[in-house]
């Protein structure tokens, strides 16, 4: 959790042109590290969210029905419908030829619906980490927590040590 860092000390005042000097900041604050804007958890590829296309590019040719043609956004695309029965809801989606979902409905509800598409190169900083971001891996994590229980049990001995049993005080 980032700390709010204490405000800093109003500059000594002096008549005009008498200098001043002004203390840097102790050694701790001055090798603080830099603000975290927020935490990024690295997951496995297979464990991430998939896009929309994913789902629909799935059902395939042979399990999704041709609706009609559509257009979203200034893009012409086409109306598709999953074959099987889908639980009483009519789900259409409009997707491009290339594969892009444009609109997704239920029913009569707009469950997804782009506003504007621009189709051409992205900057890889668009798929990154953002500046600020802390990065945590589980799996180091996990190796870290291991490599400190090790260490903790070569401090203590690898056998467990047994309480110590307390001696009846003296009756008398």
């Amino acid at each position: 959790m980032p700390a709010t860092p204490a405000p800093a000390a109003a500059p000594p005042t002096a008549a005009p042109g008498t200098p001043t000097t002004v203390a840097p900041p102790p050694a701790s604050v001055a090798s603080a590290p830099p603000a975290v804007n927020g935490v990024a958890v690295r997951i496995p590829d297979a464990d991430a969210p998939q896009p929309l296309e994913t789902a629909w590019a799935a059902l395939g040719e042979q399990n999704a029905k041709h609706v009609g043609k559509c257009e979203v956004a200034g893009v012409a695309g086409n109306d598709w419908s999953p074959r099987e029965n889908t639980q009483g809801a009519e789900r259409i989606a409009c997707i491009t030829d290339d594969g892009i979902v444009l609109r997704l409905r239920e029913n009569d509800r707009v469950l997804f619906e782009a506003t504007r598409v621009e189709i051409g190169p992205q900057t890889a900083s668009l798929f990154g980490v953002p500046p600020g971001y802390q990065v945590i891996d589980p799996e180091q994590v996990v190796e870290r927590v291991g490599d400190a229980m090790e260490q903790l049990d070569s401090v203590q001995g690898a056998a467990p040590v047994a309480p110590a049993t307390p001696t009846p005080a003296p009756r008398g």
